[in-house]
């Protein structure tokens, strides 16, 4: 062999062993450009669900895959996770939320969620080989890259595909190993446990007594809540004060002042990340005191201080837009009084009726909350 062709053979031995050197590290280098949208002025929180130790070591992939610009990275271990947990937000505006879950060796769910709890995404990685190196790879790829996405708002779940998630945490077409495993799944199913809140607010509603008669007025409400699968069950204490109200007859002035109190049991669904709708139903009295005064030219003597406490039962479809941990809700319904009430006149013994309000009387109230 002469000095050329050994010259022409080293040369090209070193060309094919310089692309094979770089052209991994150049494909490395452009899914870590992609991802260091991510570490503008982002914080990350990695929640590893497992027990310590019990799952490899998934944290120096992460941080390579991120890159040299990465953004600040936060590693833990939590022992379980609930549908409450991703759903719910941070005070901390620039925290972005990650929730690693392994099902068993052959499938990994993912979560995101911003620190405003109002965008989420949930991505499952298959596991062909477990969580061998590839396998870990592959993992620490998909959250690095769903992660860029996400927080470019390309990619997005619902909230009800979140909560589904935790009601069918594993698809049936990829089965456990056994019994045993599924108990040690690390993610608390929402058909066992439910997350309570508390909530309070202020309201202003409006009721049309009767056709010529509005009754309105500021109240305040206090309540808890349960998170289910598929809906929010809300239990509230409502107390309104309504401005006073004064009608006026054929021969009397009648002017009443109303304290309402109502127990209401409210359940509410999704519709998207911001909307919710549901139906209310509620039981309480009305404190009614009423002051009577004589019109010009009555002939009559009118009696004050009569205090009457109604029995109401009341319904309402309502419509609430969430923002972060507050909610403004519409509420439109009808109550029901249990007793009836008119005011009379007697005059020669006969009773003329001077104002009967109605027994079903429409309504509309505002309601602001914070949870």
């Amino acid at each position: 062999m002469g000095r050329a062709s050994l010259f022409e053979l080293l040369l090209r031995r070193a060309v094919i062993g310089t692309c094979l050197f770089l052209l991994p590290n150049l494909a490395r280098c452009e899914t870590l450009a992609a991802a260091s949208d991510v570490g503008d002025g982002r914080r990350i929180q990695i929640n590893l669900v497992a027990e310590v130790g019990s799952i490899p070591d998934l944290n120096p992939l992460l941080i390579e895959w991120f890159g040299s610009q990465r953004p600040s990275l936060e590693f833990r271990y939590v022992p379980a996770l609930r549908s409450g947990d991703v759903l719910a937000s941070s005070a901390e505006p620039r925290l972005l939320r990650i929730w690693l879950v392994l099902y068993n060796s052959r499938l990994a769910r993912v979560y995101f969620a911003e620190a405003s709890g109002q965008r989420f995404l949930v991505r499952d990685v298959p596991l062909r080989n477990g969580l061998d190196e590839f396998g870990r790879r592959n993992l620490a790829q998909v959250v690095v890259t769903s992660a860029t996405a996400f927080s470019q708002h390309s990619v997005s779940s619902t909230v009800s595909e979140v909560v589904q998630t935790f009601q069918k945490p594993v698809d049936p077409a990829t089965p456990l190993r056994d019994s045993k495993t599924d108990s040690q799944l690390n993610l608390a199913s929402d058909e066992h446990r439910t997350e309570w809140f508390l909530r309070a607010g202020a309201l202003y509603g409006i009721y049309l007594e009767q056709s010529a008669a509005i009754s309105h007025g500021p109240g305040l409400l206090v309540g808890a809540g349960q998170q289910g699968a598929h809906a929010i069950w809300l239990y509230s204490l409502k107390f309104q004060y309504r401005w006073p109200l004064t009608v006026e007859g054929s021969q009397i002035a009648l002017t009443s002042h109303t304290l309402a109190l109502r127990t209401t049991a409210v359940v509410e669904a999704p519709f998207g990340s911001h909307l919710m709708g549901g139906l209310e139903l509620g039981a309480g009295f009305d404190r009614v005191s009423f002051e009577a005064t004589a019109l010009p030219g009555a002939n009559i003597a009118a009696r004050s201080g009569d205090v009457q406490y109604k029995p109401v039962l009341a319904s309402g479809l309502r419509a609430s837009l969430k923002t972060d941990a507050a909610y403004l809700t519409l509420l439109i319904g009808f109550t029901a009084a249990l007793v009836k009430t008119h005011f009379d006149v007697v005059h020669d013994a006969q009773s003329q009726i001077e104002y009967r309000p109605w027994l079903v009387q429409p309504y509309s109230a505002i309601e602001a909350s914070w949870q």
